[in-house]
């Protein structure tokens, strides 16, 4: 998926009118649709819900100016939010759903080109 790797927020939440109302930030919405729009363009076939699955997740971060030989990302965003945004983004297109991940890989590093790598398995008993 061809887009700078950005993790998922927690929600926000504000008063209207003196009562709380939740919402999810711009930056995970917009990321968010982008993920769904390619994973729907790729036209995955879902998987049945009772096969366990392998998921490797490769997050390409754009190299700062200042880290010219720097392989690996050591900062911000986590990859335990850059995971759950495509986890949840697999779920909602119907692909997978969480509980089917018996197998999770997953790595950040800086690249030339940000994108977002998911590869999908089925594990074999």
């Amino acid at each position: 998926i061809d887009m700078i790797p950005v993790a998922k927020q927690r929600p926000k939440v504000d008063t209207r009118g003196g009562k709380p109302h939740g919402y999810t930030p711009q930056k995970t919405r917009d990321a968010e649709e982008t993920i769904k729009w390619k994973i729907l363009e790729a036209k995955l076939q879902p998987y049945p819900y009772d096969m366990p699955l392998k998921i490797t997740l490769g997050f390409y971060m754009p190299r700062p100016k200042s880290q010219k030989k720097a392989m690996h990302h050591v900062v911000k965003p986590d990859v335990d939010n850059m995971i759950k945004l495509c986890q949840d983004c697999l779920d909602s297109c119907g692909i997978i759903r969480d509980q089917q991940i018996t197998t999770l890989i997953a790595h950040k590093q800086y690249s030339p080109i940000p994108h977002i790598d998911i590869e999908i398995e089925r594990v074999l008993e």
